[in-house]
C-alpha cells in the first residue's frame, strides 16, 4: 500500500472513531471508555500527522484532492474537536466521581431521640 492509501485509511479510522464518539450515549462514556477512545484517538493522529509530513516531502503534484480539499487540516479539526471534549467530559468525571446527592424531600423524621436515660440524644448517619 503506498503512503497515501495508508493516510486515507487512517483518515477514515480517526473519522469513524470521532462519528460514533459523537453518536454514543452519554450514559455510555465512562471514564474506562472515554481514556480508550482519547489513546486509540492520539495514536491514530501521530500516525495520520507523521505521514502528511512525508507527503509533503514526497508527492509533487500538490493539485491532487488531498491537497486541494485541505484533508489534513480537516482531518485536524476533527481530531481536535472529539480530543477536546474527551477531555471535558473526563475532567467533569473526575470532579463528580465521589460526589453522590441524597434526595431527602420525601422523608420526614424526628431528629432527636430519647436514650436510656431519658435524655435526648442526636440521632446521626455517616455516609462514607
Amino acid at each position: 500500500m503506498d503512503k497515501l492509501e495508508l493516510q486515507s485509511t487512517c483518515f477514515e479510522n480517526i473519522k469513524t472513531l470521532c462519528v460514533n464518539y459523537r453518536k454514543d450515549s452519554t450514559s455510555r462514556k465512562t471514564e474506562n471508555y472515554l481514556n480508550i477512545r482519547l489513546t486509540s484517538l492520539e495514536e491514530q493522529w501521530k500516525d495520520f500527522e507523521a505521514r502528511n509530513a512525508l507527503l509533503l516531502l514526497e508527492l509533487e503534484d500538490k493539485t491532487i484532492n488531498y491537497f486541494s480539499e485541505d484533508v489534513y487540516n480537516k482531518t485536524k479539526e476533527m481530531y481536535l474537536a472529539t480530543k477536546t471534549d474527551i477531555n471535558n467530559r473526563l475532567q467533569y468525571l473526575k470532579q463528580h466521581k465521589h460526589s453522590v446527592n441524597f434526595d431527602l424531600s420525601d422523608i420526614s423524621f424526628d431528629h432527636t431521640q430519647c436514650g436510656e436515660d431519658g435524655k435526648s440524644e442526636k440521632n446521626t448517619t455517616t455516609f462514607e
